[in-house]
């Protein structure tokens, strides 16, 4: 049987908000139940098939093609928007606009798409037309998802 034990001063930050890993240790919880009923063949099946799904993060970016995923980042939705190139302890800028003020699922949903933000958020690793090639990407990413 499992038995979650939360303490109502851990549960909740001052400003109402549930810590982080709270919510990461809930979530890993949640597999482990879910999971835990399945054979460890069928374990194997469901993950890997979980893996080797494109997830996409709110701006489009397709998370399961960039060589940081898995490794130094988990993609924004997995980590509430506090990604590897964000400044430290802090949402992405887009991420932050459109889930955490705008409270949609991703830029698909905002009629400024692309907007200032995404301009901004330019990767230097880009050439001026790449970039604007991989802006194109998302939004035709985006808007057919």
């Amino acid at each position: 049987m499992f038995i979650l034990e939360l303490h109502s001063a851990e549960t909740q930050e001052p400003d109402g908000e549930v810590p982080d890993n709270l919510l990461k240790d809930l979530l890993d919880k949640s597999y482990q139940l879910v999971l835990g009923g399945f054979s460890k063949k069928k374990q194997r099946e469901i993950l890997e098939v979980a893996q080797s799904v494109n997830i996409i993060s709110c701006c489009g970016t397709d998370c399961s093609k960039c060589g940081c995923f898995g490794n130094v980042c988990k993609g924004c939705s997995a980590s509430l928007g506090k990604v590897f190139h964000a400044p430290d302890g802090q949402a992405c800028p887009i991420y932050e606009c459109v889930v955490n003020q705008k409270d949609m699922k991703g830029c698909g949903e905002c009629e400024h798409i692309p907007c200032d933000i995404w301009r901004k958020t330019k990767d230097p690793a880009f050439t001026e037309e790449e970039f604007e090639r991989n802006i194109q990407e998302r939004v035709d990413r985006l808007k057919k998802g």
